[in-house]
């Protein structure tokens, strides 16, 4: 009886770890900063779906003049700054799946550059153009302010990392970087020389990754603000670096991009695009960097060595200034605008060639619109004060069923203890795929006869007892 109970004790704890054995996927229900992620990296890392791709609806604000920055989006909820006239500058927070407004922040001023941060505290956090400036922490429900933080003539978009918020004022060489508490707003710490830009920084990796215009790049430790390592340059910065798989990629406004080490600082290759104003953070998948410039050119180059692939032309008067965003399948989506105002192009492009799979054409200008992509939509704002949803949207991918175990032949095939577990587990199986497993009859079989074992072996004992008594 012993070696049974001991036999069906170890089935059922290796089937409990196998069945744990389950695959994992990033969440792709929402974006909840300028791209994506605290360390920048707009990856889509699932499939994208261009089939069927339609405009699912647009919110059009009532100045159609005003400006519509790139969104977030976390639970259903769209975030957007909307950049329109004197008393009409607000943050709003639409219904993801029509677009309708949920609600609409009073007496602040945002700037389409300025994409609202969304954190997991039930926070929204939100740089107000006023002067001075400030950094705001919303409620995300209603849009009321819980505190906010005032500094200088301008404050960089906030980042959120660590229950930290990142910012630093745009003034010059004494410009001050704050470290701030993500729940009060209280400084942590603060320190001049990490950064003087209006760019967001980076964090991967408990390290704070920041670029101090002509000056340097710097690797700081988010505890304290001291810093870990430097990178020398000259080069003028206006967007915030991507940091992946131990490299930090830099654009910088002079046309170029530089792979720096994540761990001492040390460049691995620059590389020329020409034209100036790469004015997005660039993208990167398994093989390859991609980024745009303002001569109307829009790049693929070899992560290992920065070396040119492919580029995509639009034409001498076309910008690519927005952050692109790259697929897991293998598509590239950018916005392009045209100094002309006219024709600006929402595009998704093949990573391998560079050749045209998708576009969609805006009657506003779209420059340094970032496009969103959330479960199979792209969303994007333009001059024009309109954002677009676009695309088939799919329910959220499903992790694929654990592996069934293999067992010994004389519980495979047909027989007549087969076919006992396999119908002892048929109602079993019900109940535990109702509790969210997905196992087959057979293992469960053994599962419910190693419970009945288990309590008959119980029931035995205590039978046993009461005769001893």
């Amino acid at each position: 009886m012993r070696k049974i109970l001991l036999f069906m004790m170890s089935m059922i704890f290796l089937i409990g770890v196998v069945s744990g054995q389950t695959a994992s996927s990033e969440n792709i229900n929402e974006w909840v900063t300028q791209s994506r992620t605290a360390n920048a990296d707009s990856f889509y890392p699932a499939d994208f779906d261009l089939s069927n791709m339609t405009l699912l609806w647009t919110h059009q604000f009532l100045t159609p003049s005003s400006t519509v920055g790139s969104v977030t989006i976390k639970d259903g909820v769209v975030y957007v700054a909307h950049d329109g006239t004197v008393g009409n500058k607000t943050y709003v927070a639409l219904n993801q799946t029509d677009g309708s407004n949920i609600w609409t922040s009073t007496n602040l001023i945002s700037r389409q550059d300025r994409q609202p941060t969304i954190a997991d505290n039930n926070f929204v956090y939100v740089a107000d153009d006023s002067t001075p400036s400030q950094i705001l922490a919303l409620n995300k429900t209603d849009g009321s302010i819980i505190w906010n933080f005032t500094r200088g003539l301008e404050l960089a978009p906030p980042l959120v990392s660590n229950g930290m918020v990142f910012t630093n004022e745009n003034i010059g060489a004494l410009a001050q970087f704050y470290s701030l508490n993500a729940t009060t707003g209280e400084v942590i710490w603060n320190r001049t020389g990490l950064s003087d830009v209006s760019a967001m920084s980076s964090v991967a990796n408990n390290v704070l990754f920041t670029v101090n215009d002509g000056v340097d790049v710097n690797a700081v430790d988010i505890s304290d603000g001291s810093i870990i390592w430097t990178n020398p340059t000259l080069a003028t910065f206006f967007t915030q670096p991507l940091v992946k798989e131990g490299v930090v990629y830099v654009p910088d406004y002079n046309g170029f991009v530089s792979a720096i080490h994540e761990s001492n600082g040390s460049t691995i290759w620059t590389s020329l695009i020409g034209g100036g104003c790469p004015c997005g953070t660039v993208a990167v998948d398994s093989s390859q960097v991609y980024m745009g410039s303002d001569n109307g050119f829009f790049f693929a180059l070899d992560k290992t060595t920065g070396n040119h692939i492919w580029n995509f032309s639009m034409g001498g008067t076309a910008v690519f200034e927005s952050t692109p965003v790259v697929t897991q399948n293998g598509i590239v989506f950018f916005t392009t605008a045209f100094r002309t105002g006219s024709n600006d192009t929402l595009f998704a492009l093949n990573t391998t060639d560079g050749s045209v799979l998708f576009s969609f054409i805006t009657p506003k200008s779209m420059d340094f619109m970032t496009p969103t992509l959330v479960n199979n939509v792209v969303y994007f704002g333009d001059f024009g004060g309109t954002v677009y949803a676009i695309g088939n949207p799919t329910p959220p991918p499903l992790p694929p069923p654990p592996t069934p175990l293999q067992f010994p032949n004389q519980i495979q095939g047909e027989g007549e203890l087969f076919e006992i577990l396999q119908s002892s587990g048929a109602g079993l199986s019900i109940f535990i795929q109702i509790m969210g497993f997905a196992l087959p009859p057979l293992i469960l079989g053994i599962m419910f006869v190693g419970i009945i074992v288990l309590i008959g072996f119980g029931i035995s004992q205590v039978i046993n007892k009461i005769r001893l008594k």
